[in-house]
């Protein structure tokens, strides 16, 4: 049984005593972590992700009226309701779930003919820790309404489905994400990895050693990507694309576009260091992707962790998206991994500037190392962290209301 099923049970009686029935339909979605493949996914590279085995159940109901009603049982001082002819912006989590719904209102053919629901929404995704909390409401939403919407909207498959979310996200939210959340979220697998592909975006699932997991270790050290650093990484980008561009002689639009070999031959030629450095992190971690995903099809999984290390060291020289704390988390795993306690790999992961580091550990070690991860790190910081182990779990899924 998995955990979304023990938690359901739960909240299928939660839903009830709030509302006075059982929910009509039930939804889940995983949150993610990026395994590998840094600041590519916007130059149409690739990246390496896995759907976790935390994430968000969504519970709903249909109504008589057009009446929508929202709880969480994660903010549960809040309670939401609106008509589905006005859908405002609140700047609380329920904007996620609207922002859906608008956008799948706005697929029907008679808007007119949808009713109003109750929603019970609940999460044990730790908030802050760059798995993708945002992404898995979404998901959870667009699933379980277009199953409670069953004829009255047009079938999305899990593509159109994650654009979906990216418009609510990008539209109503206001928050510039790109697809790798909601797809991770959607094409996870138990015991595999979701690569994706940013330019054809062709999704297919790679093995992972089911003796292996991974530690999420939350520095506690807020994301700095709502300054200027992340836009100014991806200015860079840019400038180096159209750099590569001139100096290669044909339209680059992306740092895809450029082969390693090429970046090489043209190094002295580049009269932007920074730009230079950049695109030298972006274009290095593509190929590192590429070469994780053919190492764990190869069973080549201590190959695949130290290529994990190596990430890490591009992204604090090249890329400087790392800080203090995450280097010190990824030291004290290169250390460990020296004594031969059951690390294998580390780096930062997601946006960086802050947030988590991710390590890659025997999973038979797991518990013993998040404890050690957490004792090294404050006598040598000061500071506190919070380690959890994750694991690649099953995507987005509906379940059943009742239990077998």
């Amino acid at each position: 049984m998995s955990g979304a099923d023990k938690r359901r049970s739960n909240l299928v009686q939660q839903f009830q005593n709030h509302f006075g029935r059982k929910p009509s339909v039930v939804s889940y979605a995983p949150g993610r972590v990026e395994v590998i493949g840094n600041h590519t996914d916007y130059n149409q590279g690739f990246v390496l992700s896995a759907a976790i085995n935390l994430g968000t159940l969504f519970l709903v109901g249909k109504r008589t009226d057009r009446r929508v009603v929202l709880l969480s049982t994660n903010f549960s001082s809040d309670r939401e309701e609106f008509d589905l002819s006005s859908i405002t912006k609140t700047g609380s989590w329920s904007d996620y779930i609207k922002g859906v719904l608008r956008e799948l209102i706005a697929t029907s053919p008679d808007e007119t003919k949808l009713f109003g629901f109750d929603c019970l929404i609940s999460s044990n995704l730790p908030l802050g820790a760059g798995l993708s909390s945002s992404a898995a409401v979404e998901v959870s939403t667009g699933l379980a309404l277009l199953r409670l919407y069953e004829g009255l909207l047009p079938n999305l498959p899990p593509k159109e489905l994650a654009l979906l979310c990216q418009r609510a996200e990008n539209h109503f939210v206001g928050v510039g994400c790109g697809l790798l959340d909601q797809f991770s979220s959607l094409f996870g697998d138990a015991a595999r990895l979701v690569h994706i592909d940013f330019r054809s975006l062709e999704v297919k699932n790679v093995p992972f050693d089911d003796t292996k997991s991974f530690l999420v270790v939350n520095t506690h050290v807020a994301h700095a990507l709502v300054n200027s650093e992340y836009n100014t990484r991806r200015a860079s980008c840019e400038r180096a694309a159209k750099k590569y561009g001139e100096l290669l002689g044909r339209d680059v639009k992306f740092l895809r576009e450029v082969t390693i070999e090429e970046a090489d031959r043209l190094k002295e030629q580049f009269d932007d260091e920074e730009a230079q450095l950049r695109a030298r992190h972006v274009i290095e971690e593509n190929t590192r992707v590429s070469l994780c995903a053919q190492l764990l099809v190869a069973g080549e999984v201590d190959q695949f962790g130290e290529t994990l290390f190596e990430s890490h060291k591009s992204s604090r020289t090249n890329f400087e998206n790392s800080c203090k704390e995450l280097d010190v988390l990824v030291e004290i795993a290169r250390e460990l991994k020296k004594e031969e306690k059951g690390v294998l790999g580390a780096r930062l992961s997601g946006g960086g500037f802050g947030g988590s580091a991710l390590l890659l550990v025997r999973k038979e070690e797991a518990h013993r190392l998040l404890i050690e991860v957490e004792d090294r790190y404050q006598k040598q910081t000061g500071k506190k962290c919070h380690a959890f182990e994750v694991w690649p779990s099953p995507g987005a899924h509906l379940l059943p209301e009742e239990m077998e």
